[in-house]
């Protein structure tokens, strides 16, 4: 989200103010419409005073010389009252409006902006555009937060309290016992494995972690990584393939590329169906290296693909795959952190392939 808000502003810094209230834009506009103001004055004088010049009444000519003034006068008023309705109170009104709406908890507003002559009003209102749009984005991740981690908190607590309710019974077998402290366990470390990556995840993204530089192995590591996977993807009957030669290295944080695979390879081993096939690759192409983890699971719609690496969002909205949507958002964060790239290439029905892209001499 940071990046987001840093990016917006450098587009904004681009964006060059041409009919500034204080610009030479202005001025010269104000300037034209003075000289147009005098010289209608001066034809009102002119025409006045060729009249006067055939009569003899003094009060005549004080008369019309007090109403030409007043007439004047207030004409130059409304003009200035209506240019100052314009350029300054409806938009101050407008920017108010917004304000008071967005205080409220209304995000939808929007405030219209010119993309040419534009004004010190128009920034503001686009500033006032792009706060909105980024409270909207904070508002839908605060509630995807409450539906999804509320929900991936209560089952495993539920779990963990109907089984010690169980546990506690005198005339279980050892079997049962041993099924319900095994639930147990299971839960909670599905809680805290889910409390560790939003640390993580926030760590990250606050800059708390810093990065180390030794030569690892990537084909070395992407085994050990796989075979920490053994339970799930032998009660399940998954082909493993692992496709990488031992030789190819990069320099890097060992603990955060460990936790890019092991995401991966947990997404990849969650969604492959029984007697499907997960494929980890390493290979060299152009001076880089690219990791991937390809699966033949269900596939990811394409108006879901643009967010699968947001913090909580979880495509699978029923909640029949287990996930609290954070190890794609892990991942993400983890290759920016590094420099690294994060593409997916997904057709439905036909799997997916997540691949990341390092820099052979990173460092």
């Amino acid at each position: 989200m940071k990046k987001q808000i840093l990016a917006a502003a450098e587009r904004r810094k681009k964006k060059k103010i041409k009919f500034s209230l204080f610009s030479f834009h202005w001025i010269a506009a104000l300037f034209i419409m003075s000289g147009v103001s005098i010289l209608y004055t001066l034809t009102v004088y002119r025409r006045l005073a060729d009249y006067l010049e055939t009569t003899d009444s003094e009060s005549l000519e004080f008369w019309l010389g007090l109403g030409t003034f007043l007439f004047l006068s207030l004409l130059f008023t409304l003009i200035g009252a209506v240019s100052r309705k314009i350029t300054v109170k409806d938009p101050i009104m407008k920017i108010l409006q917004a304000t008071e709406r967005i205080g409220a908890g209304d995000f939808s507003v929007r405030l219209p902006v010119k993309m040419r002559f534009r004004n010190e009003y128009d920034v503001i209102g686009e500033n006032i555009n792009t706060l909105a749009q980024e409270l909207s984005g904070i508002e839908t991740l605060r509630q995807d937060f409450v539906a999804n981690v509320s929900h991936e908190f209560k089952a495993p607590l539920a779990l963990i309290q109907s089984s010690s309710e169980l546990l506690a019974r005198n005339d279980l077998t050892e079997e049962d016992r041993r099924k319900y402290a095994k639930n147990v366990t299971d839960a909670s470390k599905r809680l805290s494995a889910m409390v560790t990556n939003i640390l993580t995840l926030n760590k990250i993204e606050n800059r708390k972690i810093f990065t180390k530089s030794n030569k690892v192995l990537l084909g070395e590591q992407l085994r050990e990584e796989v075979l920490l996977f053994e339970p799930e993807w032998t009660a399940k009957s998954i082909t493993v393939d692992i496709d990488a030669d031992d030789s190819v290295f990069v320099y890097g944080d060992k603990e955060l590329l460990a936790l890019m695979w092991s995401n991966l390879l947990s997404n990849a081993f969650k969604f492959t169906p029984e007697g499907g096939t997960v494929t980890a690759e390493v290979k060299e192409a152009d001076g880089k290296i690219l990791v991937s983890v390809a699966d033949t699971g269900p596939g990811i719609p394409p108006e879901q693909r643009e967010r699968i690496f947001e913090k909580f969002y979880q495509g699978d909205v029923s909640h029949v795959t287990r996930g609290n949507g954070l190890g794609l958002a892990l991942v993400k964060s983890v290759a920016d952190l590094c420099g690294y790239t994060v593409a997916v290439e997904s057709e439905q029905g036909a799997g997916s392939c997540f691949t990341v892209t390092l820099n052979k001499t990173l460092s």
